[in-house]
């Protein structure tokens, strides 16, 4: 697949909402509670996505196929928790999405280095992903070379549920891999 990857605009708002409702729905259904993804609403989170594109940080990118569709985006962030920051990451690769005919194409790779070129540039060095453990696409960030630094719970729907966090401690090297 042919993608453009870019800066998401408040303009992206509802095709990023698109992506992050399908791959939910597409990623997560016995995993996360199916009364919680029925909850999932193409409209809220595209107002959610307008407002949060609005300021900066999250850096986002999206993958635009040869239409313009957005068809994945990813987001990071500084690092938000007092835990992360102990062990040393100074990042958070806050989310990551594909509709299923965007994977296994390159386009996962070329979001992640997208942020983490940008990331450097913002004197960042360290990044974790959080992933539910349950989650198929886990193989993609081992291969990206995470390791796991720590794992704990979140409550999704009422459910708790464990999540994994891939650790990446040198954003250089990631870099360099995804070249």
């Amino acid at each position: 697949m042919d993608v453009t990857i870019r800066s998401a605009t408040t303009g992206d708002a509802r095709g990023i909402a698109r992506v992050r409702v399908d791959a939910w729905r597409e990623t997560y259904t016995g995993i996360v509670p199916a009364s919680y993804l029925a909850t999932l609403d193409h409209d809220r989170q595209s107002a959610r996505w307008a407002e949060m594109l609005e300021r900066e940080p999250p850096w986002v990118y999206v993958a635009a196929d040869e239409l313009g569709e957005v068809v994945g985006y990813a987001a990071a962030y500084p690092t938000r928790t007092e835990e992360d920051i102990a062990l040393g990451y100074d990042a958070d690769l806050a989310a990551i999405y594909l509709l299923r005919k965007a994977q296994g194409s390159g386009t996962g790779r070329q979001l992640v280095r997208a942020v983490v070129e940008r990331l450097l540039a913002e004197q960042h060095r360290s990044m974790i992903v959080w992933v539910l453990r349950d989650n198929q696409s886990r193989g993609f960030y081992e291969a990206l070379g995470g390791e796991i630094a720590r794992e704990h719970h979140l409550s999704i729907g009422g459910q708790d549920l464990p999540t994994v966090g891939y650790g990446y401690p040198s954003l250089a090297e990631l870099a360099a891999r995804l070249m």
